[in-house]
């Protein structure tokens, strides 16, 4: 069975035209970018351990420190996503961490962070090691087989392999983050690198099946980031931390039918509830709660107020998720900072992407990332 919308020609054509249409219809409210016009948004920030040496580190962090720490100014910087906590062999990015921990809360030095959230580490998924696996499932169509978030996820040994590496590495951090930064342990929370799509939680014959092993793996991360913070030292009753995640949609929001739409709302909302109910039950106070949805603008070069208006769209989709059994603690965008094509940042697109999200009531969360960051004006 060909999975609906996967011809990508058809999707950026979509993406394309039918928001303009919506716009020219005036069924969009607040969509022209009349307001605000300074190019500043207040927001987060991921930080890639392993994409740049310690020393940059720590003069992007110092840049954050000094410019970007007044709550009542457009340019403020929220909150820390430290990812690539462990390099490849699994031993801990030291300098790096150091470049950065002082200045989170409990650090010891100015505080120049509202919260640090952790990601401890993914295994490559570069040469498809999941198809490797006894019970990698088989049969599976060749676009869901060679995915990550379709056929990586389906295989459980894949699972649970990154399962203990993440439980393996925060041990590390943790470790590490009570020896030489004891005030940090108390003031933590955790974020999940396995990324997906979440559209393809709806409209293909593996949608039910992805969605049961995302719950399989989110509540279990949930338990092993709990379970590590009670193994340092934490109470049980203070070890229940947010955990952030950060997906993001493989098809444009207009190529799924409504049919779909309903589908994909029914799947996260349970997978979300039925995560959050489970953890209660064996007393984790929280699931996971805090959603940074990625716009995938970097990753499709799309620097249009056309495409700004297709993220709109998901974001919107997305707070309907929420219902009276589960809502969302924090929902913003993921604004992807890099681009596929350019050398560089470009901060007046940065500008024009940041205008269109505070235009529109979109907050900015964490954002990919402090490299690409076009810097103190922004």
């Amino acid at each position: 069975m060909k999975r609906r919308g996967f011809d990508r020609t058809r999707v950026r054509r979509l993406l394309i035209v039918l928001p303009t249409i919506l716009l020219l219809l005036g069924n969009l409210p607040g969509a022209a970018l009349a307001a605000p016009d300074d190019g500043v948004a207040r927001k987060s920030m991921f930080l890639d351990l392993g994409g740049a040496p310690a020393e940059e580190i720590a003069a992007r962090v110092q840049t954050i420190c000094a410019e970007h720490r007044d709550p009542n100014n457009d340019n403020y910087i929220m909150n820390v996503v430290l990812v690539g906590v462990v390099d490849p062999a699994g031993d801990l990015r030291v300098d790096q961490l150091r470049a950065v921990l002082p200045h989170v809360p409990g650090g010891g030095q100015a505080t120049c962070f509202e919260n640090v959230f952790v990601g401890p580490t993914q295994l490559d998924v570069g040469q498809l090691p999941w198809k490797t696996r006894a019970d990698f499932p088989q049969n599976l169509e060749p676009w869901c087989a060679d995915n990550p978030y379709c056929g990586g996820i389906l295989t459980p040994s894949w699972r649970w392999d990154n399962i203990e590496a993440s439980r393996e590495a925060a041990d590390l951090f943790l470790g590490f983050v009570d020896l030489h930064y004891p005030g940090v342990r108390a003031n933590l929370h955790w974020y999940v690198t396995y990324e997906a799509y979440f559209d393809w939680l709806g409209g293909n014959a593996y949608s039910d099946d992805v969605r049961n092993a995302y719950t399989a793996y989110l509540l279990e991360m949930v338990r092993a980031y709990n379970q590590a913070l009670i193994y340092a030292g934490e109470p049980p009753a203070s070890a229940s931390r947010a955990v952030l995640w950060s997906p993001t949609y493989e098809s444009s929001y207009y190529v799924h039918s409504p049919l779909e739409l309903n589908r994909i709302r029914d799947n996260l909302r349970y997978m979300f509830h039925n995560i959050q109910v489970t953890a209660a039950g064996e007393g984790i106070n929280r699931g996971v709660d805090w959603l940074d949805m990625q716009d995938k603008l970097g990753q499709t070069d799309c620097f249009s107020v056309e495409c700004y208006l297709g993220v709109k769209q998901w974001y919107d989709f997305l707070a309907t998720v929420s219902f009276p059994e589960f809502s969302f603690a924090s929902l913003r965008v993921n604004m992807e900072l890099f681009s596929s094509n350019l050398p560089g940042p470009d901060p007046n697109e940065h500008m024009a992407r940041q205008n269109f999200y505070d235009a529109n009531g979109i907050p900015i969360g964490a954002s990919w990332e402090l490299r690409f960051w076009s810097g103190p004006r922004l």
